[in-house]
């Protein structure tokens, strides 16, 4: 009733909605099972089902073979961050240096232990030399360029995103590696940059509209994530006797 979409985007929005659906009711298994209690909005007897499910050889050989991916070079995700977000380190980093912060600057920043500056596993620190490389070899290609200006600034920010997409694999499960929430307006399609902008007084027109949008894109994403849980209880409610 409050929400209406075009109709060719219909099914779109339908795998959106199962996507994001199937994620968020996973997420609510594993925390039961961790947790090792039946939450209330789940029955006895499916409860005890996935008890059963659970405690099958097929479901630990499964666990356990991706606590061992998570664990090797190419799954670890280990960082220096604490319980603080990307998105959050991205925020102070930018208000403290007065400028744009991209996404290998927040990398480097909570992926080196303070103190000893080594990266906190060899994926992270591969990731930000490949990287490094990479931009390097880029940027030497487009030395013939005029002085910079707003254009070209702009157009190393996209090469240097670019960069890092590139690097890292691109998009995988709706994440990139070391990025956060820095790359919740990225898309292969439509392109975009990972870099935060520190909020000034004096933002021009076009960052005022840019801050605009990303305000009402996580208004967006709540009201979704509200839609979600609402028809995910009413799902469950389905099931239980």
């Amino acid at each position: 009733m409050k929400v209406q979409w075009k109709p060719e985007h219909e099914t779109q929005i339908h795998r959106n909605f199962h996507m994001k659906a199937s994620h968020r009711l996973s997420e609510m298994f594993r925390d039961a099972r961790n947790a090792g209690q039946r939450p209330n909005w789940l029955g006895e007897h499916i409860w005890n089902s996935l008890l059963a499910h659970w405690n099958t050889v097929e479901f630990r050989n499964k666990c356990a073979k991706a606590q061992r991916n998570r664990a090797s070079e190419r799954g670890g995700t280990l960082h220096t961050g604490g319980s603080i977000t990307i998105h959050e380190h991205a925020i102070r980093m930018a208000q403290a240096l007065g400028r744009a912060v991209h996404v290998d600057e927040v990398f480097a920043q909570t992926h080196v232990r303070k103190g000893t500056n080594q990266f906190v596993d060899e994926r992270s620190r591969k990731t930000h030399e490949d990287f490094s490389t990479r931009l390097s070899q880029v940027r030497s290609e487009h030395e013939s360029a005029p002085t910079p200006d707003a254009t070209s600034n702009a157009d190393d920010d996209i090469r240097r995103t670019q960069c890092w997409i590139d690097t890292v694999g691109g998009k995988k499960k709706g994440r990139v590696y070391g990025a956060g929430q820095l790359a919740a307006n990225y898309t292969a399609s439509r392109g975009g940059t990972l870099k935060h902008q520190p909020s000034s007084s004096t933002s021009t027109p076009d960052e005022v509209l840019q801050l605009r949008q990303e305000l009402h894109q996580r208004d967006q994403e709540l009201t979704d994530l509200r839609a979600e849980f609402t028809n995910l209880k009413a799902l469950v409610m389905t099931v239980l006797p």
